[in-house]
């Protein structure tokens, strides 16, 4: 028997709590609170409080099980994007790597909890797709090195990159402010080798005039990168131009480059 009362809160249906979340949607905070209800036994719906429905919304989604505490954010990612597919198992596994596609992956992002694991992940994807780009997490620096000979293409240090960014925060705030505000508007495009660029003077293409933008720096190997470049600089195949734009201008320096 339960007890009727205006000032309780009641179980939406029998069945086992699995999570109770502070959540917002349009801009209002609610506590939401996630009951599991097994497919096996029989359960009794309840209104949780007294009062009026004044909405109701429909999210679509997957029929995916409700017992995995990820399953609201599968099914918002999905609704956003309808082409994404999503898998959850061991992903160092060969067979789950070629469930996701490994073969035709153009490139992959190793970024599980633990230098391990990468490395792992790591070697299973070359071994499976040789051409693949891959771009790995390294907890620790003395990993870098290890996770380039087992293939990767590069190696991002999260605890090194937050150290140069607060010391960048002390020692030149406003430029790293400036480069926050515009950092996804820097934008690359190597130079092909059919390009009617190769071998001009960089003053003798108006990038600004054409495009709308003003090239930055240039690099002619992922090492070495030039700056303030001088406008008798050589264009040459291979070359890659960095410049601020944004996706409209790329494709007209896109179109520059190899028409």
């Amino acid at each position: 028997n339960i007890k009727r009362d205006k000032d309780y809160v009641y179980s939406a249906a029998d069945g086992r709590i699995t999570q109770v979340n502070d959540v917002e949607i349009d801009g209002l905070k609610y506590v939401q609170i996630v009951t599991f209800l097994s497919v096996f036994n029989c359960h009794v719906n309840r209104i949780p409080i007294a009062g009026k429905v004044m909405d109701t919304t429909h999210i679509p989604g997957k029929f995916l099980a409700a017992m995995r505490g990820d399953i609201d954010k599968k099914n918002e990612l999905i609704d956003e994007f309808p082409s994404l597919t999503i898998l959850t198992g061991d992903a160092t596994s060969d067979l789950m790597l070629e469930k996701a596609g490994i073969e035709n992956a153009a490139g992959l992002v190793a970024a599980l909890s633990n230098d391990k694991d990468n490395l792992f992940l790591t070697i299973s994807a070359k071994m499976l797709q040789p051409q693949i780009t891959i771009v790995s997490k390294a907890i620790e620096l003395t990993m870098i090195k290890k996770l380039k000979r087992a293939g990767a293409s590069r190696v991002v240090s999260p605890n090194y990159i937050g150290g140069i960014r607060m010391a960048s925060e002390i020692i030149r705030p406003h430029a790293t402010e400036f480069l926050d505000q515009v950092g996804d508007k820097i934008q690359e495009q190597i130079i092909p080798g059919e390009s009617p660029l190769i071998g001009k003077k960089l003053s003798e293409v108006d990038f600004y005039g054409d495009c709308g933008v003003n090239i930055l720096g240039l690099s002619n190997n992922r090492q070495n990168y030039e700056t303030n470049l001088s406008p008798d600089l050589t264009i040459e195949e291979g070359q890659v131009l960095i410049f601020f734009g944004s996706s409209e201008d790329t494709k007209r320096v896109q179109s520059v480059v190899s028409p």
